[in-house]
């Protein structure tokens, strides 16, 4: 008997020590998702598990539903026809972006989206700003977009 009361195809989010696990729940205390890493360096495919496991020692949370989701039924639907899939990847098929197909039909991850940002936009700009402090003469700054400077 679960002690919290869950919609079937809820994304559910389980807090990790420097990044979000996502997952799909199908009812009954399961959830299907993406492990990612199974040990140091073996590749884990999609999976059903309990929900105890996928949350493990850290808090959880359900994230909302915008707009363009699909109906419940079809997001579990859609979870269980991707199970034993075994083609994870960090940057391009990690859990969130497994979860966000499900729900809207995207493979998107915000904290991928999020790192991504901070690695091409703000640390650069930082690193223009100290580089013209240590060489003492001015320079223009504006906006990394990938390898471009954009003022």
């Amino acid at each position: 008997m679960s002690k919290w009361t869950l919609n079937l195809g809820a994304h559910l989010v389980a807090d990790r020590a420097f990044y979000e696990h996502h997952g799909i729940y199908i009812g009954n205390d399961e959830v299907i998702h993406y492990p990612g890493k199974n040990g140091y360096f073996q590749k884990g495919a999609i999976e059903i598990t309990d929900i105890y496991s996928f949350i493990g020692v850290s808090r959880f949370s359900v994230r909302p539903f915008g707009k363009g989701a699909f109906e419940p039924e079809d997001i579990v639907s859609r979870a269980y026809s991707r199970v034993g899939e075994d083609k994870y990847h960090l940057l391009f098929n990690n859990c969130e972006a497994f979860a966000n197909w499900c729900i809207y039909g995207e493979h998107k991850s915000l904290q991928v989206t999020y790192i991504t940002e901070m690695t091409t936009v703000i640390l650069p700009t930082q690193l223009i700003k100290s580089t013209n402090k240590l060489l003492a003469y001015p320079v223009s700054y504006g906006v990394f977009l990938g390898s471009r400077l954009y003022k």
